[in-house]
């Protein structure tokens, strides 16, 4: 196991809003550290060689990056919502091209992937509406002029809440709450394949660019979701706000229902042979077991399960597989000042 963070220690080892993780060329690790607004590069031992950015507009620099991609043999692709921007860098710290990319329009997002033939891959997002809603995902491909091509893959994701936030009778914006255990955004790009999810039922959306559809299913007992674990929830998410907002919060929560059962998954993810790896969904009060990973081939066959160790003090955690069949595991801590920690777990599958 490579682990690379630290609670303390050397700024290079602290990370902070981490935005994702994968391996690069030579066993590298490269991280979207996005509190600092720089990509990181770590050997395969998990010892940092260098940091590339920081916060800016100018060449090189970073904000608010979302997103990255590695381009073989050592592009990276650091995709940013301002703009929104798109810059082309090596592991080397050379700064290629920093270009802005204009989707079609709302309600494209910003590209997350460029594909091999020049096009560009992100997410389209049903509109909102005010109260309870479950939004609907596609992955959308457009040309490099902007122009929007085709659809892929449609899913329904996250529910919740949207309201409208008003003080003393004056509107001072929107606000929303989750629908507890509902539904969720649930997304996974891989090699010439996508893959959508709400995480409710085991039954995962998988497109093949330009060809097949499949269903990436599997039989797993679902449990009823108790009254407490329902309020437990609420408390939970309820404790993240500022104490003056948090009765406003609590009561929002009257206007949904929580989901009758506990979902089934809660991360899907490619690894560079195609593989789908799908995170078991656990419970905020097991998070320190470890986390198991399923594993299916490009056909959607089962290959097998895969337990990673975890930190404590996780709140929820995300994961990505890179080059190499390795799995990175990334976590949110439950302060945002404190580091989070970056685990790669080399795969041992039987096939």
């Amino acid at each position: 196991i490579t682990s690379i963070g630290a609670v303390e220690g050397p700024p290079e080892l602290q990370l902070h809003r981490e935005r994702g993780a994968a391996r690069g060329a030579g066993g590298r690790v490269v991280v979207s550290n996005d509190g600092t607004s720089e990509i990181r590069i770590y050997d395969s031992t998990g010892r940092w060689i260098r940091s590339i950015g920081g916060e800016g507009d100018g060449p090189g620099e970073f904000r608010l990056i979302r997103a990255f991609q590695i381009i073989p043999p050592d592009t990276i692709l650091a995709f940013e919502d301002r703009g929104p921007r798109i810059t082309a860098l090596t592991a080397d710290a050379v700064i290629g091209e920093t270009r802005r990319l204009t989707p079609p329009g709302r309600p494209y997002k910003p590209p997350d992937h460029r594909l091999p033939n020049g096009r560009w891959l992100g997410l389209l997002r049903s509109e909102e509406i005010e109260g309870y809603q479950q939004r609907t995902n596609s992955y959308a491909t457009w040309s490099e002029d902007g122009v929007a091509m085709d659809t892929v893959i449609t899913r329904t994701g996250y529910e919740y809440l949207l309201y409208t936030r008003e003080e003393g009778g004056r509107y001072i914006g929107k606000g929303a709450v989750v629908v507890p255990f509902g539904g969720e955004d649930l997304t996974a790009i891989g090699p010439g394949r996508v893959a959508l999810s709400d995480g409710a039922a085991y039954d995962i959306s998988v497109a093949e660019l330009g060809g097949r559809r499949l269903r990436v299913r599997r039989t797993v007992e679902r449990r009823p979701v108790s009254a407490d674990e329902a309020a437990r929830f609420v408390d939970e998410y309820v404790a993240r706000y500022p104490e003056e907002r948090q009765a406003d919060v609590r009561s929002r929560f009257e206007q949904v229902t929580a989901a009758s059962h506990l979902p089934t998954h809660a991360a899907i993810a490619f690894d560079s042979d195609g593989n789908l790896w799908v995170e078991s969904y656990r419970l905020l009060r097991d998070m320190h077991l470890p986390r198991t990973w399923s594993v299916f081939d490009p056909d959607g066959r089962w290959l097998g399960d895969v337990d990673l160790p975890h930190p404590p003090q996780e709140r929820r955690g995300g994961g990505q597989v890179g080059d190499g069949g390795v799995v990175v595991a990334l976590t949110e801590r439950q302060q945002p000042a404190q580091p989070e920690q970056v685990r790669a777990h080399e795969r041992a599958l039987v096939r």
